[in-house]
């Protein structure tokens, strides 16, 4: 994969928008930020635009689509009002989502009885984890669920990376983990981890940390037989946005800093070479 200028690609076989954690939770009470509904719908009718006057159709959340993961906490009318919402802004366009730890009950134990598992079941949004996205030969956008076990993360990200090595093809995959250029205090994986553990992986995309960072462009990685590693020819790109939402909490004051953000990309195979845009 090459990663090109904005602007270069003039036929791109597949365009999305990505999201990360939008932290939807229409109706829902809230002491701190009296505005916070209207937040919500100026972000997401200027997503909406955006896309409609780029004709982009499909939108891919990097998880916590919801803000509560306790069905319990969700009356009727806020499942309704929210489900309303986001049929309201999806109009035509494809939503996918992964499922972070907000939209799994308990925040691990599963989406069956949550909002979010009703979310899919009344396909207002695609559960990208068990469909993936077909780019081309070889080529997929994959997504991996919120897990509070690093070890299983590493398995299904390994998984991914082994079946693609050494083949032609684009591979993305969409997952919730706290991941940071360098290492701090919450951090999971670094940057380094992702480009030295997963050589199969060409994008990767973020979710969970809320915090966010430019769209940065990598060498693949290469290791050598002694363990170390040369940089080869082909790019890695890590998307890692701020939150397009922030999380609304007690502990939380109206002066934090916030950046919402999302990432356009564009692909295009030519001659058997996938080249890649991105637009923050």
């Amino acid at each position: 994969m090459i990663v090109v200028q904005e602007g270069t690609l003039k036929n791109p076989s597949f365009k999305c928008v990505f999201i990360k954690d939008p932290h939807c939770n229409w109706r829902f009470a809230n002491n701190i930020r009296h505005h916070h509904e209207e937040d919500l719908d100026l972000k997401w009718g200027f997503l909406q635009d955006y896309m409609e006057t780029n004709k982009i159709d499909d939108l891919v959340i990097t998880g916590d689509l919801v803000d509560s993961n306790d069905e319990k906490k969700w009356s009727f009318k806020q499942y309704y009002s929210n489900k309303e919402k986001l049929l309201k802004f999806k109009k035509n366009k494809d939503f996918w989502s992964i499922a972070g730890n907000h939209d799994m009950l308990n925040g691990f134990e599963g989406i069956t009885e949550t909002p979010f598992g009703e979310f899919v079941r009344e396909n207002v949004i695609k559960h990208l984890t068990q469909s993936p996205i077909c780019l081309g030969e070889n080529s997929w956008l994959y997504g991996v669920d919120y897990s509070r076990h690093k070890e299983v993360t590493k398995k299904k990200l390994e998984m991914i990376s082994n079946n693609h090595y050494g083949f032609p093809g684009i591979n993305m995959v969409v997952f919730h983990a706290h991941v940071t250029p360098n290492e701090v205090g919450c951090t999971e994986w670094t940057y380094g981890e992702l480009l030295e553990n997963f050589p199969g992986i060409d994008v990767f995309v973020c979710g969970h940390y809320h915090g966010g960072f430019p769209v940065q462009v990598f060498l693949k990685k290469i290791k050598q037989e002694d363990g170390t590693f040369i940089d080869g020819t082909d790019h890695v790109i890590i998307i890692n946005p701020w939150s397009f939402q922030r999380v609304v909490r007690d502990y939380y004051n109206e002066m934090d800093i916030h950046i919402p953000e999302f990432v356009e990309i564009k692909i295009e195979n030519t001659n058997g070479v996938w080249y890649l845009e991105f637009k923050n």
